[in-house]
């Protein structure tokens, strides 16, 4: 149960730094996901009707 209240502890003492560096690999995770554009498989799906 310490180790819980040390990890919240932490977390809440750095929030903002935390949530920024979040935000960052959310972003960064974004941008590759857009550049690597759609997978053959999802292509594949969507002829199929399966997707939209």
């Amino acid at each position: 149960m310490s180790q819980i209240y040390g990890a919240l502890s932490y977390y809440w003492d750095h929030k903002a730094d935390l949530d920024a560096a979040i935000e960052a690999d959310l972003q960064e995770a974004e941008a590759m996901r857009l550049e690597a554009g759609e997978s053959p498989f999802v292509a594949r799906l969507k002829a199929q009707g399966l997707l939209q």
